[in-house]
């Protein structure tokens, strides 16, 4: 009986010693966090630091497509038309053409109905009542008068032709002159004066085409 007691109470010992070692050999919670692997949420997202997201905001494609025209941009010129009086009676605007020549368009008022000779001169003074300071018409290659068909060698620089007014007194006309230019060469109209006449131009007469006297005056003016 006592070797039995004595062999019970082995056993029960070896078993508190062998949960004991079984105890300590698992984890605590704490250890288990501290030990796990960081998770993708904790690592750097793709081209957000080193990569794609920097070369986007980086993108010069913007700029350059916001970069100014390149040189050669077509002029731009302006004549306040004035009488006598130095009242203004109309508005003309030159405007370069891609692939050469001017664009001359505008209104006057203040005419008589009919033809009026229409000419670019050689100063670059409007003063009233008779505007003989704008000189005789403009003429940088010495050719003679003519009209605007006439070829560039048998005509004036300067030498529009007539415009018409109606009943009114009120000439309004567009056309292109291939002759002159408000850029460059000799035939480039910018500061010069501009006349209309009170009579027509009969486009064959030296050196003005008898026509008259001079009803307006304006000085061609850049565009800036």
């Amino acid at each position: 009986m006592k070797m039995m007691r004595l062999l019970m109470m082995s056993l029960l010992s070896a078993g508190v010693f062998a949960s004991a070692a079984c105890s300590s050999s698992q984890p605590t919670d704490d250890e288990s966090v501290s030990e796990q692997p960081a998770t993708e949420e904790s690592a750097p997202e793709e081209g957000v630091q080193g990569g794609e997201m920097e070369h986007a905001e980086g993108d010069d494609h913007g700029a350059m497509a916001e970069e100014p025209a390149e040189d050669g941009e077509l002029m731009e010129a302006t004549a306040r038309v004035i009488n006598g009086e130095g009242e203004e009676i109309g508005q003309v605007m030159f405007k370069e053409v891609a692939g050469g020549g001017v664009q001359v368009s505008g209104m006057v008022s203040g005419l008589t109905p009919g033809l009026h000779g229409f000419h670019v001169h050689e100063n670059t003074v409007c003063e009233a009542p008779d505007f003989t300071s704008a000189g005789g018409h403009f003429n940088p290659g010495s050719h003679e008068h003519g009209g605007p068909a006439n070829e560039h060698t048998a005509r004036h620089a300067g030498d529009f032709g007539n415009i018409t007014a109606n009943e009114e007194g009120v000439a309004e006309f567009s056309f292109v002159d291939t002759m002159i230019s408000l850029s460059e060469g000799e035939n480039n109209v910018a500061g010069q004066a501009m006349i209309v006449h009170e009579g027509e131009d009969d486009l064959v007469s030296q050196p003005t085409g008898a026509a008259g006297a001079r009803a307006g005056c304006a000085v061609i003016t850049l565009v800036e």
